[in-house]
């Protein structure tokens, strides 16, 4: 799996992530993420943009970190820009393991932009 990762001038991490997902790749993406969430708290959390280039599975352990994630209190709200049934799915399974609701699924990435930048919603 390939992923970018970019924080935008806006302050939102944009994250684009290709193919499938395994343990090694859970490992790689991880450690990417870790410096956005240090520089993030509950006060001041993380806004993400999310978007799949190209279509692909999902090991557990890609779940389940995802999952993890999702939980952190230094995740803010998460828009996934055009997914595709099997990323509804998929990102609907990590929503509920987290138990949090701060994802929403957008049309596209102008209108993921729209709502991260919201200001009364978390």
């Amino acid at each position: 799996m390939a992923h970018e990762m970019h924080m935008r001038d806006d302050g939102i991490l944009s994250i684009a992530l290709d193919g499938d997902m395994d343990k090694e790749d859970v490992a790689t993406f991880s450690a990417a993420i870790q410096p956005f969430l240090e520089g993030a708290s509950e006060e001041h959390p993380l806004r993400v943009l999310a978007q799949r280039n190209t279509a692909g599975r999902y090991r557990p352990a890609a779940r389940r970190l995802f999952a993890e994630l999702s939980s952190d209190p230094r995740l803010g709200k998460v828009a996934v820009a055009s997914p595709s049934r099997y990323g509804r799915v998929l990102v609907g399974f990590i929503v509920k393991a987290s138990g949090r609701d701060n994802v929403h699924f957008c049309s596209s990435k102008d209108d993921a932009v729209a709502w991260l930048q919201e200001k009364d919603r978390v």
